[in-house]
């Protein structure tokens, strides 16, 4: 009999920690929305840096917290699936509630109402995470992009590669491509075009590159800047 009740206990305290996964993956989920909506098609390159990882996992903390909350208040403590998606829903919906503090009046003499809230702490951490993740990622792109276009490399000719490979792109993309590097283009030419330093044209191309990379992501610009 002890056996079997210790065989019980092991195999709830695993459900308990499976469990909390799906609260946990509902707020990492919304994480990723943020992110994308300030990083766009960096969002996975973010994830390489810690600060990225530690935004991005924090925002596991409170539906995780919500459920683990909701389970010790049961008597007996008992565990649900249904509770864990709400809670997973509902610590977003909590998060991103704002409660009213007080009002100000502006310099017309209107008042306006100040609201605060949980998710403005949230939007501090994401702000102060997402700067850090940038400066780290900007060291990781400075070294990905110096490898990518080498100094032997012609500007003319890039700008022709990449517009000639974004015929493979969507309709959107394509044409985002195509006016980034005519725009780039014209201002190296505006500069000198090929009368300019070496160092100057090196520096157009990797311009360009990192122009394109906010459109297409690093997996685009290797395709844009490929021979084909």
């Amino acid at each position: 009999m002890s056996t079997g009740a210790g065989l019980n206990g092991a195999a709830s305290q695993w459900y308990q920690w499976f469990i909390l996964l799906i609260p946990a993956a509902l707020g990492i989920s919304s994480g990723a929305q943020q992110i994308f909506a300030k990083q766009g098609v960096e969002l996975f390159s973010i994830l390489k840096t810690w600060w990225g990882i530690c935004y991005w996992t924090s925002r596991a903390i409170a539906p995780m917290a919500a459920y683990a909350i909701w389970y010790i208040f049961q008597n007996p403590p008992k565990h649900s699936i249904l509770a864990a998606t709400l809670c997973g829903f509902g610590a977003e919906a909590v998060v991103r509630a704002k409660f009213y503090w007080g009002s100000e009046k502006s310099s017309d003499g209107k008042s306006t109402d100040i609201l605060k809230g949980i998710f403005d702490f949230v939007e501090w951490w994401q702000d102060l995470a997402l700067k850090k993740a940038n400066v780290q990622l900007g060291v990781i792109k400075n070294r990905w992009m110096n490898r990518l276009v080498p100094p032997e490399t012609n500007f003319n000719t890039l700008c022709q590669r990449a517009k000639a490979q974004a015929a493979s792109l969507d309709d959107d993309q394509r044409e985002a491509v195509i006016k980034q590097v005519e725009t780039i283009h014209q201002n190296f030419l505006k500069e000198g075009g090929e009368d300019l330093p070496s160092q100057d044209k090196l520096d157009y191309c990797r311009t360009l590159g990192f122009g394109l990379l906010k459109i297409v992501g690093q997996p685009g610009v290797k395709l844009l800047f490929s021979k084909g």
